[in-house]
This record gives structure tokens, C-alpha cells and sequence, in this order.
């Protein structure tokens, strides 16, 4: 994958293919760079109201980290993309254990894949988001994710789709959120992460609980501890919003 705008510059404007070529790219990297835009309102604001009002999703205090990125996709394949997607989430999330870094990149290269999927001329968006423990503290983790898959056969050449990932990484507001609602929101990440090892998805339940406590969240006595697990659990990962259009 590279930048759409090192797309644009590879092109000589005195070739009139090439020239025609730059102006539908022109267009597509100021698409990208208005929907690369709105995902972060989009997501600032979120984190805002849920900060101020406690609303439906994990409420935080600070942002601490945030990263954007538009791409453009010619013949990278799945397992192409999916790499470098790894590693620019290693850099933006480090929780220490690998499985728990394999299971981010594992949800949000399967969401990236199945906007890949949706056909030419389509401009697909999506956004989740989840909690999860980076040591000493615990984290939500927010990304848009937009795909427009090109349809033009001169196009599709130098970009078969333009790519824009936004991601925040805010620090959960523990004395606003009980840990049941945590764990249950972090489970399914735990369940990408663990599969069926039971012990593993145990011990970092545990480790996340103590962590909770130490940074002042409050146990009631129905919640006092972390339940053993005799299953995987299987909780989707929630979604907060998706769109596919056709051009």
C-alpha cells in the first residue's frame, strides 16, 4: 500500500492518459481526506458525550493517542494489508501480551477485509470499537474504517480501492464504569485473543480486574470477582455503525 497523493505525483500531467488519470485521483484523494475528517468529529464527539453524559459507551477521561491514514490499495493482497495494518497498530497499541495485539489487528483486519469485499464502485464505511488493558491502564480504542473500491479500468490500475483508517485511544474513566460492563465489553476481544484457551482468557480477565481496582473502580458484592469460564466466549464485537453504497 502507499499514499494516494504519491500516486498522484508518479504521474506525468503531459501525457494526456496520465493526465486524466491524476484528476479522477485529484478527486478521490479529496474524498478520502473528507471522510478521513469526519471520522475523527465523528469519534471526538463520541468520546465527548460519553465523557460528559456516561451515555451507552465506555466513558473516558483523556485522549491519549490518535492516528489517521489514507491509502491506496493496487494489488496488495489480504495477508499484504493485513501485515502492514499489524504493524501500524503495534505502534499505536501495546498491551504487552501478543495474543491480546493479535486479536486487535485479527477485528479490525476482518472488518478492513470485508470492506475490501464489497464489490467494484463501492464506498463502504464502518466503525467499533473496544476496551482492553495496556499496562497500567486500560484503554478504549476507537477506529472508522472507509473503503471506496474503484471501478474505472484505467484507475483500478494504480488504486483498486483508497483506504482511510482513523484511531483514537482514550483512557477508560473507571469510577464512571463497573466492571461488568467492562469485562463484558472486553470479553469478546479476549475470546479473538484466546480462543479456546480458557486459562489465558482467565488469567487476563483477572489481571484486568486487579487493574481496575487499583485504578479506583468500584466491585459491588455481585461482582466481586471474575467468574471461572467453562467455554469460549463468543460475544461479537460491538458495532456501532456501517454503510455500503453503490456508485
Amino acid at each position: 500500500m502507499s499514499k494516494i497523493s504519491e500516486k498522484v505525483k508518479s504521474l506525468d500531467v503531459k501525457n494526456q492518459m496520465e493526465a486524466v488519470l491524476k484528476e479522477q485521483l485529484d478527486t478521490l484523494v479529496s474524498l478520502t481526506n473528507h471522510m478521513t475528517e469526519q471520522a475523527e468529529n465523528s469519534i471526538r464527539e463520541s468520546l465527548r458525550q460519553g465523557a460528559a453524559t456516561g451515555g451507552y459507551e465506555v466513558p473516558v477521561t483523556y485522549v491519549i493517542q490518535h492516528t489517521s491514514e489514507e491509502r491506496a490499495i493496487a494489488s496488495e493482497t489480504r495477508s499484504d494489508i493485513v501485515k502492514k495494518l499489524g504493524e501500524g497498530i503495534s505502534h499505536f497499541f501495546n498491551p504487552g501480551k501478543q495474543e491480546i495485539l493479535n486479536g486487535v489487528v485479527s477485528i479490525v483486519s476482518d472488518t478492513i477485509d470485508a470492506l475490501l469485499g464489497a464489490g467494484e464502485g463501492m464506498e463502504a464505511s464502518q466503525r467499533v470499537y473496544l476496551v482492553a488493558e495496556e499496562y497500567p491502564s486500560l484503554v478504549r480504542m476507537d477506529f472508522q474504517l472507509w473503503v471506496r473500491n474503484t471501478r474505472a479500468v484505467g484507475l483500478s490500475t494504480l488504486c483498486k480501492s483508497a483506504l482511510s483508517v482513523v484511531g483514537f485511544k482514550s483512557a477508560v474513566d473507571v469510577k464512571k464504569l463497573d466492571f461488568a460492563t467492562f469485562s463484558a465489553i472486553y470479553s469478546p476481544l479476549l475470546a479473538k485473543a484466546y480462543g479456546s484457551d480458557i486459562k489465558g482468557l482467565e488469567e487476563a480477565l483477572a489481571k484486568a480486574e486487579e487493574l481496575y481496582k487499583r485504578l479506583g473502580g468500584k466491585l459491588d458484592s455481585a461482582n466481586a470477582s471474575v467468574p471461572a469460564l467453562s467455554e469460549p466466549l463468543k460475544t461479537p464485537m460491538l458495532t456501532v455503525s456501517s454503510s455500503i453504497t453503490e456508485f
